[in-house]
């Protein structure tokens, strides 16, 4: 008896790369990326640890939801390499994705951010 294997099934992450739940979340993507991006007036030694807190829980609703797009991104490439469907959207994403780790990386690199981190929290 033959095995034959089935191709996986990306529904659980998107229907397709085009469909409303994709744009949904990058829209949804685009509104955290710019309320972290509000944050960075607020970062000093002396905010409160909810605040502080805050701030992390929203930069890994930020990561969750952006890893959430790059697995369906890389998944669909791996499942279909001969017609480089996804190919454009994968190098999309993550072109998108390093420039927000660019921009906001000061919460982990920032002078005044680190004292942050070091806070006994």
């Amino acid at each position: 008896m033959t095995y034959i294997q089935s191709p996986w099934s990306l529904a659980d992450l998107f229907p397709t790369q085009e469909s409303p739940e994709m744009n949904a979340a990058f829209d949804e993507l685009d509104v955290k990326v710019v309320e972290f991006e509000a944050l960075r007036p607020s970062l000093s030694s002396e905010m409160s640890q909810e605040a502080f807190l805050n701030a992390i829980h929203l930069l890994e609703a930020i990561s969750r939801l952006a890893n959430r797009i790059s697995d369906f991104a890389e998944l669909s490439f791996a499942a279909d390499t001969k017609t480089r469907l996804y190919k454009p959207f994968n190098q999309m994403l993550r072109a998108e994705w390093l420039l927000f780790l660019t921009a906001h990386c000061f919460l982990a690199y920032g002078g005044r951010a680190w004292k942050i981190l070091q806070l006994n929290i």
